[in-house]
């Protein structure tokens, strides 16, 4: 057995919200996507996919089989150049704290602060309440989302948004005709993050490509390996 590189593209359908602890009452978000969340948003997708008629998807077989044969990295956030996904990295950098690095060219780097700007903006909620029907006292609160856009420094449209990463797949096979990477290749859209119900972070596949050459995110990796 040995195990397989990709790269997979993400592109930004909708706004997403990757929860992190909040600031008074604004809801923060990552600028990231974690691997358990893609882990868990692919369970549930291929358990409902796989289920037989009629039959209640068993999340949980499905869920320990990925464990086995896959494993994820997490998905950061890119930008489009010359039909190209460029991939911000988070890096720190004494005298700036956190920052990010693109992925190419490696010497762009700004802070944390001016990244947000280009990607987030908030929602304003509250909930409502069912006495008077009208807000709730103290509930009023904004939530981050990542934006399908990306902004300049004047607030313009500036292309859209995918989340960019790599899925390590362990076959007898190594290559993109195995059953374990047909198998993902029949997911081409996830629901991802907080409020799914209400329509976020909805993400499209563009891109799930063999890693031939290079490594995962400028690293050496040993395919070889147990």
């Amino acid at each position: 057995m040995t195990w397989s590189l990709f790269r997979w593209v993400w592109q930004l359908e909708s706004p997403l919200h990757i929860g992190m602890p909040p600031a008074g009452s604004l809801n923060r978000t990552r600028l990231y996507v974690p691997a358990r969340a893609i882990w868990g948003a692919l369970t549930a997708e291929l358990a409902r996919q796989e289920a037989p008629n009629g039959q209640k998807p068993d999340y949980e077989c499905v869920g320990e089989d990925l464990k086995k044969s896959y494993r994820f990295t997490y998905l950061y956030p890119a930008k489009q150049t010359n039909d190209t996904w460029h991939v911000w990295l988070p890096t720190y950098r004494d005298g700036h704290g956190l920052s990010w690095a693109r992925e190419d060219p490696a010497d762009r780097i700004f802070n944390d602060r001016r990244l947000r700007r280009w990607l987030l903006s908030t929602r304003p909620g509250t909930s409502i309440d069912a006495t008077t029907d009208s807000a709730e006292d103290g509930s009023l609160r904004e939530t981050e989302c990542i934006e399908a856009r990306w902004r300049d420094e004047r607030g313009r449209d500036a292309g859209p948004v995918a989340m960019v990463g790599y899925v390590f797949i362990r076959a007898a096979k190594a290559d993109e005709s195995s059953p374990e990477r047909r198998r993902l290749d029949g997911v081409d859209a996830l629901f991802v993050g907080g409020d799914t119900r209400y329509g976020l972070g909805r993400l499209r596949r563009v891109a799930f490509d063999v890693v031939k050459q290079g490594g995962l995110f400028g690293a050496e990796v040993n395919l070889d390996a147990e």
